[in-house]
């Protein structure tokens, strides 16, 4: 099944993985295992997030998945 762009979400943790999925017009969750906030931001992340189940990223998923 192939979700329609508004309804996708990448998750990556490297400058490269979070240029290539913005660059694909899928919004990006940059997730700080390695490189900081404003470094993924900087590279296109809409958000940041350390882990899963931050509160804040949680939202944007159901909200972005339409729950």
């Amino acid at each position: 099944m192939n979700a329609a762009p508004n309804f996708s979400l990448a998750f990556e943790d490297s400058r490269s993985g979070v240029q290539s999925a913005s660059a694909a017009g899928i919004a990006t969750i940059g997730m700080r295992t390695s490189l900081g906030h404003a470094d993924l931001v900087a590279a296109g992340a809409v958000m940041t997030a350390k882990t899963f189940d931050d509160p804040e990223l949680v939202k944007l998923v159901g909200t972005t998945m339409n729950w």
